[in-house]
């Protein structure tokens, strides 16, 4: 079976390396390299525990798991860090957040309520907590992933499968005829296919546009920075209330603040004021980043479909046509891959994507 995968980010390097590895001929195609556009520019913490929707849920629980087993599987030293705090500042929302443990505790979840005390103890020695006795949320299972690392790790093994990697050049068409795909055309050169999956990140809407398909997505930048430290002030990765740090590599830590995105405007443009603002609130946390070198700041438009949630799987205005689009794309990219190299080389579609079919509305 013949398959393009139109995407080299984490979930379309995920889902070429998985058809691949059963024995599909895939065309991966990018118009730039593996893992260096929207998932270079992500905070890429891998986690179930910041969603409450419970069919969400049990896809991103699931996707930890196959990203676990997937390290086990492969050389992993895209695992960063394993572990996540979080805390808020008001007294109401530090009962929120506590409510929310218990409730992912009794599931199942690893989760717990630890004291800011034993968090610099034990976990965040440099990290300013507002006080000793403060509640920290303490999330012992989710990791930190170096995602462009893990973008081509996935890339690299796809191509020794079997595949064609495609990079640097541009998806200009793809054909349909009596509702069924035909072939894809990049650049200049036109590739019969059989199957064509969309993992196009935020470009997704444009691709599903080849096809007449509309494809809505919400239209959300985020600006992190990555930081050059003298030290490893933190280990891994946490949600203070105005921004969001975690290790990045040996001497190197990415930050990302909500509270800056809201300000980067419709165009997307990180102004130097937006920068350092972003500096100024991950120093407040973490003292030590005050003399810590930027090394890089970026902003990625996040891939998220109309109503919040991914978009995944067969869509009915042709056939042989797959969407892989979806937010969250390090959490879900294994159990995506796998799930969807399934569906497309056997026809079964499995259940726990079925909230998230593309036509669902």
């Amino acid at each position: 079976m013949k398959v393009a995968v139109v995407g080299a980010g984490v979930v379309g390097s995920a889902i070429a390396w998985r058809l691949a590895q059963r024995g599909a001929e895939v065309l991966l195609v990018d118009s730039g390299q593996p893992g260096e556009a929207t998932t270079r520019a992500s905070f890429a913490w891998a986690n179930a525990s910041s969603v409450e929707d419970p069919a969400y849920f049990a896809l991103r629980e699931r996707g930890l798991h196959e990203l676990a087993r997937m390290a086990d599987e492969l050389d992993a030293q895209w695992v960063l860090a394993t572990g996540h705090l979080r805390w808020a500042a008001a007294e109401g929302d530090s009962a929120k957040l506590r409510s929310r443990v218990d409730s992912l505790a009794a599931r199942g979840y690893p989760a717990q309520i630890v004291t800011a005390r034993y968090a610099n103890d034990v976990l965040e020695p440099h990290v300013r907590f507002p006080h000793p006795d403060h509640p920290v949320a303490h999330f012992p299972a989710e990791p930190a992933i170096d995602a462009p690392r893990l973008a081509r790790q996935l890339t690299s093994l796809a191509v020794a499968q079997g595949a064609t990697a495609l990079l640097g050049r541009p998806v200009r068409g793809i054909g349909v005829s009596q509702s069924r795909i035909t072939d894809i055309k990049v650049g200049t050169t036109t590739h019969p296919v059989d199957a064509v999956v969309n993992a196009a990140g935020p470009h997704g809407d444009l691709v599903a546009r080849m096809i007449g398909r509309e494809l809505s997505l919400i239209e959300e930048p985020g600006c992190v920075a990555r930081l050059h430290c003298r030290t490893d002030p933190v280990r891994q990765a946490m949600h203070a209330p105005n921004v969001e740090i975690r290790v990045d590599g040996h001497h190197q830590v990415l930050v990302h603040s909500r509270t800056v995105d809201n300000k980067l405007g419709p165009t997307g443009y990180a102004h130097p004021s937006h920068i350092d603002e972003l500096l100024s609130l991950a120093r407040e946390v973490v003292p030590e980043l005050a003399d810590a070198e930027l090394v890089d700041a970026r902003v990625g438009w996040r891939p998220i479909p109309w109503d919040g949630f991914p978009s995944l799987g067969s869509a009915t205005e042709a056939r042989g046509y797959y969407e892989a689009v979806t937010h969250s794309g390090v959490t879900l990219c294994g159990i995506v891959g796998r799930l969807l190299a399934d569906e497309i080389l056997t026809g079964v579609k499995h259940p726990l994507l079925a909230p998230f079919r593309p036509n669902r509305r």
